[in-house]
């Protein structure tokens, strides 16, 4: 209750970066004269390949030194001829992100001169970071000439400073821009680059959760850090994810015990929390060039094809068992009486004739298995909480951020299997001397197989 209350009633903090914390964001903005070419470039890391870069970037120079790295993938042709382009200025700077983590915003110019008499096509590609999640849009636009293509004119998201919230389910991707161009005395399209510098982000505020674990926060801060911790997994346990659909279709279509519900609901946060923890020391560990973000759907299309086989597996226990069942039956036991004789609501019982699928038919194996699957892929901002704690330089105390986080998951996830038996139990004793109950019991299990099948289908072919 302590930890509810605590994240509940917190004040507001800093949000998440808006396209999620392990993205790359691009912005290249063409503008055009009769004479010269110019390239806008805006590069937006979230939190954490800002981590993975900045040990690389020399603070001294003011991005110089980071724009001939990062835009050595920016190629300009005019007829199929490479416009050649120079660095003219650049601006760096580190907006707050989550949990007190930086960001990194790098603005880059490069100029290249052209003669443009007649009309020519231009091409401009962009190569950087080509393996990177995020959002990447181009513009064009200039002064005396005319332009005729696809390519806008305006960015929606104002160099990346304010990212529209209809389009970050689906981030544009133009990593290619082709147009024609030709003189056109007097006209003017799009809007020439700003100074550099002149168009910050908003900045958002260091979040609460970063300054409680910070060492000038003091000793009494900590409680409250970890009451806020537990509260945050609970929250993100609650979220939409983390194996509760399998859980519930296994523990109901089975008949599964509170024990099933505590080992399914440990394994989760254990997995999870080891996830967490090896997706940020690989983080820290690893080459910028490493992209922390593909790692997601590989885990993802694991996490499926667990779920698959665990389906499957329920399927063939569920079948196997019911051939049993019908071969008991009519080889070891008869009846002499008619059914239709019993009164309604009659209930008869024979141990022999238990639907299949009436006991729990899983081993510890298999409930580890669903555990695992349930929480292999690692949260981000639980990531993010542990590297901010690393760069606090307070590395215990975000382990056991961490480790309080996947105990609150552990606690949702085991109240939720837990509620899920009890309710199945207590329905079936109130209800249990019916005959419709005992059909919907013989189709619980190939019921429950069925569904955990399709989300495990669904987890490894998602987009």
């Amino acid at each position: 209750m302590a930890a509810v209350t605590a994240i509940v009633s917190w004040p507001a903090a800093a949000l998440a970066h808006p396209l999620g914390n392990f993205t790359t964001n691009q912005y290249l903005g063409i503008y055009l004269t009769p004479n010269s070419i110019e390239l806008d470039y805006v590069l937006d890391l979230a939190e954490i390949p800002t981590a993975q870069h900045r040990e690389a970037i020399d603070l001294g120079d003011q991005g110089e030194a980071a724009c001939g790295n990062f835009t050595r993938g920016i190629t300009v042709t005019l007829d199929g001829q490479a416009v050649p382009v120079a660095i003219t200025g650049s601006h760096l700077s580190f907006p707050p992100g989550e949990a007190g983590l930086p960001t990194l915003r790098l603005e880059c110019r490069l100029r290249g001169t052209i003669e443009l008499s007649r009309q020519l096509v231009v091409e401009v590609v962009n190569e950087s970071f080509a393996e990177r999640l995020g959002w990447k849009e181009m513009t064009v636009g200039g002064t005396d000439i005319a332009v005729v293509g696809e390519v806008p004119s305006t960015s929606v998201t104002n160099r990346l400073t304010a990212y529209p919230e209809d389009r970050l389910a689906s981030p544009i991707a133009i990593a290619t821009a082709t147009f024609t161009v030709e003189p056109a005395p007097g006209s003017a399209t799009g809007s020439a680059p700003p100074p550099l510098g002149s168009v910050s982000p908003g900045a958002n505020p260091v979040d609460r959760l970063a300054s409680l674990i910070d060492p000038a926060g003091g000793a009494p801060a900590l409680p409250l850090a970890m009451a806020v911790a537990v509260g945050l997994g609970v929250v993100h346990a609650l979220a939409p994810g983390h194996g509760k659909t399998v859980m519930a279709a296994y523990l109901v279509g089975s008949r599964g015990t509170a024990r099933q519900a505590l080992v399914l609901g440990l394994a989760v946060a254990g997995s999870h929390t080891v996830g967490v923890l090896g997706l940020g020391l690989v983080t820290l560990a690893g080459t910028a060039a490493f992209a922390p973000e593909t790692v997601f759907p590989i885990l993802s299309t694991i996490s499926g094809l667990i779920v698959i086989g665990i389906g499957l597996w329920l399927g063939w226990r569920w079948l196997r068992d019911r051939g049993q069942h019908q071969h008991d039956h009519n080889h070891g036991h008869q009846h002499d009486h008619d059914h239709h004789q019993h009164g309604p609501g009659h209930h008869h019982h024979d141990p022999g004739n238990d639907p299949p699928g009436d006991k729990p038919t899983a081993g510890w194996k298999v409930l580890a298995s669903m555990g695992l699957a349930g929480g292999l892929v690692p949260s981000a901002s639980a990531v993010v909480l542990l590297l901010a704690a690393v760069n606090l330089g307070r590395v215990t105390v975000g382990l056991l951020l961490i480790g309080l986080f996947g105990l609150g998951m552990a606690a949702t996830l085991v109240g939720v299997g837990y509620g899920l038996v009890k309710a199945s139990n207590f329905g079936l004793e109130r209800w249990g001397s019916y005959d419709w109950v005992d059909r919907l019991r013989t189709i619980l299990t190939p019921a429950a197989a069925l569904v955990v099948i399709g989300v495990g289908l669904f987890l490894t072919f998602r987009p």
